[in-house]
């Protein structure tokens, strides 16, 4: 309650009172001071100016009240609750402590206040009063006026902060990070549990009252003193920094260090987040050295590497430098690298950056700086450069392989035609005879006929078919792909070979559904293919038999099988097919097979060998179907 001099009472009794409607419980004269004894009308009237909840309790009953402590209360009328009890009011839970402190007043007399006491109002609500209450006199006799101080909202505020604080502990409490709390002194006044684990202890409350520098490495002691007066005194957050913390087990840890300012139990005090990065640590010095390692391994490989990134190279090795005959890494760094490349092996790598993942081994040519054409295989992968999409390529030089692999086609192709030439200059020499023949005719005085010019023209017909065919397998050829009909190169291999088959008393017989199947290659390589294979089935028939040869379209692929009816071949025999030098032959040299299944690997196609001793062989060679025929 405010304290009154007289000359404030005066200067009340001097202004109009508001009306006060009083009571049932009489009395004439107030005490409330030693030398300040006012009338019930002079003490009603003071307390009606008052905001707060004034009454005068006498019994615990309610003898006088304010219009403030209607309304606190929530009753419309003091009628209700002149002579009421106000443990009415007060909830069951504070009662009995209500009940204590007034008799302790009472006894000892002076003043107490009692905080956060809950008031049930009329309107069934609930609220938290500050009671101020002390002993006066009515008439003489002992009397209680309280006081009473809505702190309902602070309360609530109060019941926020303190919810947020232990939601805020609880959550510093079981982070994984250290979270610490010092004094000026550094001391600790508060650790969560990873603090303490990281520090080598069990539980927090053994490194309360430790200083908190004493856990750094010596270098840094003095710095943490001064960080921590800094915080404290300035005010100030300090960055982030690395340094060593050392264990009570004397172990090393690498700890990202923070700290800044905190009000703590009423006092500024300093906040330290500690973050063990011994682990990051090392895994960054591994990951650095393992790129180290990288970089070596990369510059000192025999392949070339390259990293594009938007169509710019970022990235070459010593060997991509060689590769295409730059004088300096710098010609090719940050220069557009898609030129060097074919349009459809730019399409593929734009993809891949898209979608991600690594192609198979292909075959492309490349273009040097100089303008030199270079035979590569090429792995593209997916990678990152700079925290953005990118490709990889491995490129190998296989220029010198080709050429030494065209030669070696060259060399076998040179044999067939060795092997060939005495069936074919037998072939030719029958025609020569026939011609011959009709030349002594005329001479002899027979007359010229059209049946005789008709067989003559044929069989000339027939020599310059098989001089023609024996001589586009001899020369070398072009060596560009191009659109060529498969049908043309079987119908030219078989005439070729039939004079062959006669001798081994062998039929080859044709079996084609279509009347022209294209497929995107080299003429000469692909004939090379299919005279190896039919020439291989014909020796495999020493009592002769029938060949077919059959060719069909199957899913956008070309099949084309040469099934013959010799003596077959066991499952190990299978497997070693192709390897260079292997034969089953007696006079074979083993690499035509193995030149036939480079040349259709190098057409994007492959072999299929079935095959059964003494019941035959089937060979099927598969090729990609080229567009022209589809569109046929």
């Amino acid at each position: 309650m405010m304290n009154m001099s007289s000359d404030s009472i005066h200067m009340i009794k001097q202004n109009n009172p508001p009306p006060c409607n009083t009571a049932t419980i009489s009395f004439n004269q107030i005490k409330v001071q030693e030398n300040i004894v006012l009338s019930r009308k002079e003490y009603v009237t003071i307390i009606n100016y008052s905001l707060d909840f004034f009454a005068v309790l006498i019994d615990d009953k309610f003898a006088v009240m304010n219009e403030s402590a209607l309304e606190l209360f929530g009753e419309s009328s003091k009628e209700g609750v002149i002579g009421q009890s106000i443990l009415a009011y007060i909830h069951e839970d504070f009662q009995d402590s209500y009940i204590e402190q007034t008799r302790h007043l009472q006894l000892l007399g002076n003043r107490k206040v009692l905080k956060d006491y809950v008031i049930n109002r009329a309107d069934n609500r609930s609220i938290y009063v500050d009671l101020f209450i002390r002993m006066i006199e009515c008439d003489g006799a002992k009397a209680i006026e309280v006081m009473m101080r809505d702190v309902t909202l602070k309360k609530n505020m109060e019941n926020d902060i303190t919810g947020s604080e232990l939601r805020y502990r609880k959550l510093v409490d079981n982070l994984e990070d250290f979270i610490g709390i010092v004094d000026i002194k550094g001391k600790c006044m508060y650790i969560n549990k990873a603090g303490s684990i990281m520090l080598g202890g069990t539980k927090p409350s053994e490194l309360i009252g430790q200083t908190i520098c004493a856990y750094f490495h010596e270098d840094y002691q003095d710095a943490c003193k001064r960080r921590i007066r800094k915080a404290i005194l300035d005010k100030e957050p300090y960055p982030k920094v690395e340094k060593i913390l050392i264990t009570k087990t004397g172990k090393w840890k690498i700890a990202e260090v923070l700290s800044y300012p905190i009000e703590f139990n009423g006092q500024t005090a300093c906040q330290f987040i500690i973050r063990d990065i011994t682990k990051r640590k090392n895994a960054e010095r591994q990951l650095e050295s393992a790129k180290i390692k990288y970089e070596r391994l990369i510059e000192s490989s025999t392949n070339g590497i390259a990293i594009i990134q938007d169509n710019q190279c970022k990235f070459v090795n010593e060997a991509a430098r060689n590769l295409f005959e730059a004088k300096t890494k710098e010609q090719l760094l940050g220069k557009g690298f898609y030129k060097t490349l074919d349009d459809e092996f730019n399409q593929d790598c734009k993809k891949l950056i898209e979608s991600g993942g690594v192609t198979s081994k292909s075959e492309r040519i490349l273009t040097t700086l100089a303008g030199k054409e270079l035979h590569t295989e090429v792995i593209v992968i997916s990678t990152t450069f700079e925290e953005r999409p990118a490709i990889q390529l491995i490129i190998r030089d296989v220029t010198e392989q080709k050429q030494a692999q065209h030669l070696m086609v060259q060399a076998e192709k040179m044999n067939i035609v060795g092997q060939l030439a005495a069936g074919i200059a037998h072939e030719i020499r029958n025609p020569l005879t026939s011609l011959k023949g009709f030349v002594q005719l005329f001479r002899s005085g027979t007359m010229i006929n059209d049946e005789f010019l008709d067989i003559m023209e044929a069989e000339l017909e027939r020599i310059d078919i098989i001089s023609s065919e024996f001589l586009s397998l001899a020369k070398p050829g072009t060596q560009r792909f191009a659109p060529t009909n498969l049908l043309d190169i079987l119908e030219d291999v078989v005439a070729l070979l039939d004079t062959e088959a006669f001798k081994y008393s062998v039929t080859i017989q044709k079996k084609f559904r279509f009347n022209e199947i294209v497929v995107f290659g080299l003429e000469t390589q692909l004939k090379q293919v299919f005279i190896n294979l039919i020439k291989n089935a014909i020796e495999g028939m020493p009592e002769g038999g029938i060949i077919e040869v059959k060719a069909n379209i199957v899913q956008e692929e070309v099949q084309v099988s040469i099934k013959d009816q010799g003596v077959g071949m066991t499952k190990s025999q299978l497997v070693r097919l192709g390897e260079p030098f292997y034969t089953t032959k007696e006079k074979g040299t083993g690499l035509g097979l193995m030149v036939s299944y480079s040349i259709v690997k190098n057409h994007k196609g492959k072999i299929e060998v079935k095959s059964k001793p003494k019941k035959g062989t089937t060979f099927t060679v598969m090729l990609p179907l080229h567009t022209s025929t589809i569109e046929d």
